[in-house]
């Protein structure tokens, strides 16, 4: 069984940006990174790899003339509605940055073992996702802030810094 400790945590964050990274390199984006989704091979050893899996929502953010999609809006919400980006909860055309929002999620859900908006009504998910509110005192604080700084700075059609990214979630 994977042990939910903060490096186990960082380490599983950083595998995973490192393969949504991969999946964008393609042009893809997933749109449903959420636990169950993700493979974690040898959980008991402290060098697990995890994998993504479940690629029946992923769609190509480059269309065949090379130009990114556009943006849109008055959407269905794309993916598990506790682990979609915000953008995907209001109905918004996702983009990059969206699979790395869900990976946050993901982050918080695997480190504590729940998120706040767990089985909450779409309206109410997304007041809490856009205040997320940790307590200083939470370990991932200061990862967590940077990270949704960063991209919420994004703009629909930007690539994210996955370096940076990656100098954050470094175990």
């Amino acid at each position: 069984m994977f042990k939910s400790n903060l490096s186990n945590s960082l380490n599983l964050a950083f595998q995973l940006i490192t393969v949504i990274e991969s999946i964008h390199k393609q042009n893809v984006l997933h749109r449903d990174i959420k636990p169950e989704n993700i493979l974690i091979l040898n959980p008991n050893d402290a060098n697990f790899e995890i994998k993504i899996t479940d690629f029946g929502l992923c769609k190509n953010f480059i269309d065949n003339d090379g130009y990114h999609i556009d943006k849109r809006a008055n959407l269905s919400p794309i993916g598990s509605l506790r682990f979609c980006s915000v953008n995907s909860n209001k109905g918004l055309e996702l983009s990059r940055r969206d699979d790395i929002y869900s990976l946050i999620y993901v982050l918080l859900f695997i480190y504590d073992g729940n998120v706040k908006w767990q089985n909450l009504e779409n309206n109410e998910i997304i007041k809490l996702k856009e205040n997320i509110n940790l307590d200083k005192k939470h370990s991932l604080f200061f990862i967590i802030k940077a990270l949704l700084k960063h991209l919420d700075q994004l703009e629909f059609y930007e690539k994210p810094n996955y370096k940076y990214i990656k100098t954050m979630l470094k175990p």
